[in-house]
């Protein structure tokens, strides 16, 4: 059936239908503009299959819409409905080949298609399922039969509904935030469209509602171009509102001449010709140099002019001496090319400490970019030619056919349009990924040639940050190499000192107990037996009495002296010999002297030992002596304290030496007398009730053992020793 076109008379200018042409002509230019730009990928295809069919819908409605005779309505409803028909069918297609769902839908896709076309050809050749054009009072509209028209409609929801399904499964499964984003813009745009189908309901229903298709389409393609534009989909990016801004601009800036010229026409046209003559010549002059120092500042700020790269990269190379560090090196380096080259994305990568892999230094306007390894065959391939690649030329050439899939892989990562690598004695160092550019024009081949200029001088300037950044790293660790081992020095200065003063008093003391032993000693062995001759033979109560103190006087006279050979390491007996020393037996026996005493003071004795210890090299009751010492140490603080106490000692094994720990609740010793407490004579307790000697006897044996002893206490909370001696 032939379309008829009708008489001028035959239409109407009406304001209703004026919605749809605008809504039409915006839909097929922006599904032109998008396959013309960037590629014609089946993405792009598709969308202008959609533009296509919204397009032939709107644009048919308006015709409808604007005419006066019912039997050319009818006539331009074919045009309507050859896009209406397929109109679901594309959404769910362009959906499909989007969210890379082809394969799996196409055999609904095929079947939309095929009952679309069957569709259209029963609107043009019968009224089965269009049957008339009805008026109402926006003009004439279609009219869908009961049943064909019925099947219509389930048809275009159904795919209508398929199509926002896989939009939702896809927004639910997508993990990229830029992506969710763009799908879920993409359903609020074909949304509002959906909107639009409430013209349908006059056609099956005849109900007289306002059209809304054409306001409804108008805001979707809004919302789409805002969506291209805004977050990069179908991968465009559009100039339109930079030229139109730009020659707005221009057209501003030439307004104020204009103006002049026309309101001082009629003053200069009463004048001689000569005059009039001269004064238009002057306005020309003064508009030439006008626009002559105004056009450049407007091409400037829409990236339209052209830069003298031979200076940019002079001024560039003169303040390269001047820059101090990397991070310097970087900024001044991207701000160049930038404002130089006008380059919207930029990064750049260089090769880290260890050489395996490179790592992004610097990046604008590019996220989520991530490391590199170095044996990337595409990085082996700019290494060894050491040039730079444009990546809508490298698609033809040859020579990178073997790594043109990691090359592609690359590009997309990194959002670049051009690499330049910077290669130095045969190494690959970093590279300079450069993106699109601002004002979205390809890279020339003047531009290349500047880069390849700038390629040398910067690969040289980034191995000199990195060799000097690589010197102040071994720099910083030598130091702190340096400073460890003097720390470690000085602790043995001071560890070799404390031993010096720890055997300057052992030797004092040493004298001190020989002279004591020759003075004291004979005199006390005298009293002592004089007392107990006098108290066997006494018979007065008083005088045994009296006799039994000066007994146990003398006695403990005795006791002192022996501590004080014992701390000299001067036995009053025979040579000592050293043994296997069985240390949980030692304590257990320790242990078991000293419960009972303990019991009746309210004292719990623990003993926490590790089965299979090893032995220690000593003399074992030397060893008992230790702990009897740290025990009764322990009772005493308890004591102080003035509460019911425990007593902690557990046995273990650490770095190759035997532990024994003794840790009680009593009233701890303060930081300050940490480190006395081992010296002779040092005590804390009531004077006649300690001789300062327990300590330094214990610290004496653990020394001769060639063992160590530390004390960590807390005031209020008690005190734990811990012993430490070499495995046998």
């Amino acid at each position: 059936m032939i379309l008829q076109l009708g008489r001028l008379e035959h239409y109407q200018l009406n304001p209703y239908a004026i919605p749809y042409l605008i809504a039409s002509v915006l839909m097929l230019f922006l599904g032109a503009y998008i396959f013309m730009h960037g590629g014609q990928t089946s993405q792009k295809w598709a969308f202008l299959n959609i533009c296509t069919t919204f397009f032939l819908w709107l644009f048919g409605t308006f015709l409808v819409y604007s005419v006066r005779e019912k039997n050319l309505a009818l006539n331009y409803l074919y045009v309507t409905y050859a896009g209406g028909c397929f109109i679901s069918v594309s959404l769910y297609y362009y959906a499909s080949v989007w969210l890379e769902r082809v394969r799996k839908n196409r055999p609904w896709i095929t079947l939309g298609f095929l009952i679309g076309f069957v569709f259209l050809l029963l609107v043009i050749m019968t009224h089965w399922v269009v049957y008339k054009a009805e008026p109402f009072f926006w003009g004439y509209h279609s009219r869908l039969s009961l049943i064909g028209g019925g099947l219509f409609l389930f048809f275009f929801f159904t795919y209508l509904f398929l199509f926002f399904m896989t939009l939702f499964h896809a927004y639910r499964e997508e993990t990229d935030a830029l992506k969710k984003r763009q799908v879920r813009l993409v359903g609020i745009a074909f949304f509002i469209a959906t909107l639009g189908s409430s013209d349908l309901m006059p056609s099956y229903f005849g109900a007289s509602i306002f059209p809304l298709g054409g306001l409804m389409m108008f805001g979707a393609v809004l919302t789409l171009a805002y969506t291209i534009i805004r977050y990069k989909l179908l991968d465009i990016e559009t100039v339109i509102h930079k030229t139109i801004m730009w020659f707005c601009s221009t057209v501003i800036a030439i307004l104020p001449f204009a103006g002049v010229v026309y309101f001082s026409q009629k003053w200069v046209l009463k004048h001689s010709p000569f005059f009039v003559t001269a004064y238009f010549l002057a306005v020309m002059l003064s508009f030439y140099f006008y626009l002559k120092s105004v056009q450049p500042r407007l091409d400037y700020v829409f990236r339209r002019r052209h830069v003298n790269l031979q200076a940019v990269l002079n001024r560039f190379s003169s303040d390269l001496a001047h820059l101090k560090n990397l991070r310097e090196l970087l900024q001044s380096f991207v701000r160049m090319l930038r404002r130089g080259l006008y380059v919207r994305q930029i990064s750049v990568y260089l090769k880290d400490a260890s050489e395996e892999q490179l790592i992004p230094v610097m990046a604008k306007r590019v996220r989520g970019l991530k490391p590199f390894p170095v044996d990337n065959p595409f990085f082996r391939w700019l290494e060894k030619k050491d040039s730079i690649v444009v990546y809508d030329l490298a698609q033809s050439n040859p020579e990178i056919a073997k790594c043109k899939e990691v090359m592609t892989h690359y590009f997309e990562k990194v959002e670049a349009k051009v690499v330049m690598p910077f290669v130095l004695g045969g190494k690959l160092i970093g590279v300079v990924n450069l993106g699109r550019k601002e004002n979205l024009k390809r890279y020339t081949s003047e531009e290349v040639q500047f880069l390849l200029k700038l390629k040398s001088p910067m690969a040289i300037a980034f191995s000199n940050s990195l060799q000097f950044i690589a010197m102040q790293e071994k720099l910083k660790k030598w130091n702190e190499e340096l400073e460890k081992k003097v720390k470690e020095r000085t602790q043995e200065l001071n560890d070799t000192q404390a031993q010096l003063v720890q055997a300057e008093k052992l030797a004092t003391i040493g004298t001190l107990a020989g002279g004591v032993a020759h003075e004291i000693n004979n005199p006390l062995t005298a009293v002592l037996t004089n007392a107990q001759i006098l108290k066997m033979t006494a018979e007065s109560k008083d005088d045994i009495e009296s006799l039994s103190l000066i007994e146990e006087g003398a006695k403990r006279c005795q006791a002192i002296i022996q501590k004080l050979m014992k701390y000299a390491r001067k036995s009053m007996g025979p040579a000592e010999t050293l043994s296997k020393v069985d240390v949980n037996k030692a304590v257990e026996n320790t242990v078991a002297f000293l419960n009972y005493q303990l019991q009746q003071e309210n004292i719990e004795l623990r003993f926490q030992k590790k089965e299979g210890l090893h032995s220690v090299e000593g003399n074992s009751n030397e060893l008992e002596q230790v702990f009897t010492n740290l025990i009764l140490n322990s009772k005493d603080a308890i004591k102080q304290a003035g509460r019911d106490g425990l007593i902690e000692i557990k046995t273990s094994e650490q770095n190759g030496s035997v532990q024994i720990i003794v840790k009680d609740n009593g009233i701890g010793i303060p930081k300050e007398n940490t480190s006395k407490i081992f010296d002779p004579f040092f005590t804390t307790k009531e004077v006649g009730k300690g001789t300062g000697l327990g300590l330094a006897v214990t610290y004496g044996i653990i020394q001769k053992h060639n063992g160590f002893i530390y004390v960590d206490s807390v005031v209020g909370h008690g005190a734990t020793f811990s012993v430490s001696l070499p495995k046998g």
